[in-house]
Protein backbone atom coordinates (compact mmCIF):
# COMPACT_ATOMS: atom_id res chain seq x y z
CA UNK A 1 0.00 0.00 0.00
CA UNK A 2 3.19 2.07 0.84
CA UNK A 3 3.61 1.83 -3.06
CA UNK A 4 0.22 3.41 -4.03
CA UNK A 5 1.19 5.99 -1.72
CA UNK A 6 4.05 6.81 -3.62
CA UNK A 7 2.75 6.28 -7.41
CA UNK A 8 -0.18 8.54 -6.44
CA UNK A 9 2.26 11.13 -5.33
CA UNK A 10 4.82 10.70 -7.75
CA UNK A 11 2.61 10.36 -10.89
CA UNK A 12 -0.92 11.47 -9.90
CA UNK A 13 -4.08 9.80 -9.12
CA UNK A 14 -5.50 9.11 -12.67
CA UNK A 15 -2.01 8.10 -13.88
CA UNK A 16 -1.88 4.24 -15.64
CA UNK A 17 0.65 3.16 -13.31
CA UNK A 18 -0.86 4.05 -10.42
CA UNK A 19 -3.98 1.93 -11.50
CA UNK A 20 -1.99 -0.86 -12.17
CA UNK A 21 -0.39 -0.54 -8.55
CA UNK A 22 -4.56 0.15 -6.92
CA UNK A 23 -5.03 -3.36 -9.31
CA UNK A 24 -2.34 -4.98 -7.68
CA UNK A 25 -3.62 -4.29 -4.06
CA UNK A 26 -6.81 -5.48 -5.21
CA UNK A 27 -5.94 -8.82 -6.50
CA UNK A 28 -3.83 -9.03 -3.54
CA UNK A 29 -6.95 -9.23 -1.15
CA UNK A 30 -8.37 -11.18 -3.53
CA UNK A 31 -5.84 -14.03 -3.34
CA UNK A 32 -6.27 -13.95 0.77
CA UNK A 33 -9.62 -14.39 0.34
CA UNK A 34 -10.53 -10.56 1.33
CA UNK A 35 -12.63 -9.35 -1.49
CA UNK A 36 -14.18 -6.65 0.81
CA UNK A 37 -10.84 -4.86 0.74
CA UNK A 38 -10.42 -5.49 -2.31
CA UNK A 39 -13.27 -3.67 -3.80
CA UNK A 40 -12.25 -0.31 -2.97
CA UNK A 41 -8.79 -0.97 -4.34
CA UNK A 42 -10.61 -2.26 -7.81
CA UNK A 43 -12.70 0.72 -7.63
CA UNK A 44 -9.96 3.07 -7.74
CA UNK A 45 -7.81 1.42 -10.24
CA UNK A 46 -10.59 1.37 -12.65
CA UNK A 47 -11.70 5.10 -12.27
CA UNK A 48 -7.53 5.77 -12.32
CA UNK A 49 -7.71 3.64 -15.53
CA UNK A 50 -10.25 5.05 -17.34
CA UNK A 51 -9.44 8.28 -16.78
CA UNK A 52 -5.92 8.12 -18.06
CA UNK A 53 -6.73 6.13 -21.19
CA UNK A 54 -10.53 5.99 -21.46
CA UNK A 55 -13.17 3.65 -22.46
CA UNK A 56 -11.74 1.79 -25.38
CA UNK A 57 -8.62 0.80 -23.95
CA UNK A 58 -7.62 -3.24 -23.34
CA UNK A 59 -6.00 -1.95 -19.99
CA UNK A 60 -9.65 -0.18 -19.02
CA UNK A 61 -11.67 -3.27 -20.02
CA UNK A 62 -8.98 -5.97 -18.09
CA UNK A 63 -9.62 -4.15 -14.68
CA UNK A 64 -13.23 -3.94 -15.73
CA UNK A 65 -13.52 -8.26 -15.65
CA UNK A 66 -11.74 -7.89 -12.22
CA UNK A 67 -13.99 -5.18 -11.21
CA UNK A 68 -17.10 -7.10 -11.74
CA UNK A 69 -15.46 -10.14 -10.40
CA UNK A 70 -14.51 -8.47 -7.34
CA UNK A 71 -17.93 -6.53 -6.75
CA UNK A 72 -19.80 -9.94 -7.61
CA UNK A 73 -18.08 -11.60 -4.59
CA UNK A 74 -19.14 -9.30 -2.15
CA UNK A 75 -22.83 -9.10 -2.85
CA UNK A 76 -22.30 -5.27 -4.72
CA UNK A 77 -24.91 -4.24 -7.79
CA UNK A 78 -21.77 -3.00 -9.43
CA UNK A 79 -21.11 -6.22 -10.57
CA UNK A 80 -24.30 -5.89 -13.00
CA UNK A 81 -23.57 -2.97 -14.70
CA UNK A 82 -21.88 -2.38 -18.26
CA UNK A 83 -19.12 -0.59 -18.68
CA UNK A 84 -20.84 2.34 -20.15
CA UNK A 85 -22.88 2.70 -17.95
CA UNK A 86 -19.99 3.03 -15.61
CA UNK A 87 -17.70 5.33 -17.75
CA UNK A 88 -21.56 7.89 -17.66
CA UNK A 89 -21.20 8.00 -14.14
CA UNK A 90 -17.63 8.54 -13.99
CA UNK A 91 -18.46 11.57 -16.65
CA UNK A 92 -20.94 12.86 -14.73
CA UNK A 93 -18.98 13.01 -11.36
CA UNK A 94 -16.56 15.41 -13.06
Amino acid sequence: MRAADIARNAFGQNHIWTAEIYLYIALMHKENSQVQFASPWIRKSFMACYKATGINHKAVKAVFLHLKNIEYNVGSPLANISIEFMASKIKQME
